[in-house]
């Protein structure tokens, strides 16, 4: 966004590009974006992603389903006080907790929320599925940042919900 001529920018397009002709002719609605461990950048791939798909075309939304450490809010400046373990416990509506990001036409910000007590356990409901399945309905892509993949179950759990994995 502060630099959309950059070269760093234009990688991302590329990644987008990359991304949509890997599977012709249906490119991949669902992306989880994860890691091996932590501090590798897999929520700045994330939210670039996302707001590369936005520029291109919407509508796009980026869910944080890393309830461990919750890093796309902030990294976005947006509340996340409700989000994801909201709406898996029944609190709140997706209604409720997805936000569109003012600063990029065509993306939306579904936050990770509070940390709930047992993350994996929650994202492993039907709950969960049935809510990617409704998000596909609405949206041209799903980004999904994930906690990394070699210190809990959380990115492997979601990774047969999707229809690809970065």
């Amino acid at each position: 966004l502060k630099r959309p001529f950059s070269t760093l920018a234009e990688s991302f397009r590329s990644l987008r590009t990359s991304v949509l002709l890997s599977s012709a002719p249906r490119p991949p609605q669902t992306l989880l974006v994860t890691s091996a461990q932590v501090g590798e950048g897999k929520t700045s791939v994330a939210t670039n992603l996302a707001i590369s798909f936005a520029q291109r075309g919407g509508p796009v939304l980026i869910v944080d389903a890393d309830m461990r450490c919750s890093s796309v809010a902030k990294t976005l400046g947006v509340s996340n006080e409700n989000g994801l373990s909201r709406f898996l416990a029944g609190v709140h509506s997706l209604d409720d907790v997805v936000i569109q990001y003012e600063r990029v036409p065509n993306l939306w910000v579904l936050p990770a929320g509070q940390r709930p007590p047992d993350p994996a356990e929650l994202l492993s409901w039907p709950r969960m599925e049935a809510m990617l399945k409704d998000l596909s309905k609405r949206f041209a892509q799903i980004v999904i940042d994930s906690p990394p993949l070699l210190l809990v179950t959380d990115a492997a759990v979601l990774s047969a919900m999707v229809d690809g994995v970065i």
